[in-house]
């Protein structure tokens, strides 16, 4: 579950293509799916039918809803590794903004 950037988002875009140039000038591969700017709210690992069709009403009811602003202070670069237990995030480096 995420909710997306609203206003501003093209100053996050513009900021991950430079993170993206600059990761691959030291190696990395490319991701070449489109950036959607966002916050993880959570991650549901199972579910059953009928606690998908609830959520997913509550989703919709609440697709459009405006839950304020913030300001970032700083950018974390995380290694996502995604394991059977659980993903596992691990901090790469920090800037402050």
């Amino acid at each position: 579950l995420w909710a997306e950037a609203g206003q501003g988002a093209e100053k996050i875009i513009k900021l991950a293509g430079r993170i993206s140039a600059a990761t691959e000038k030291l190696g990395f591969a490319p991701d070449n799916r489109e950036f959607v700017p966002h916050a993880t709210i959570c991650r549901i690992k199972k579910i059953s039918l009928a606690e998908e069709k609830k959520f997913d009403e509550i989703v919709k009811r609440l697709r459009s809803q405006y839950f304020g602003k913030t300001q970032l202070k700083e950018i974390t670069i995380y290694q996502s590794i995604l394991r059977n237990q659980g993903p596992e995030y691990i901090p790469l480096h920090k800037c402050k903004l």
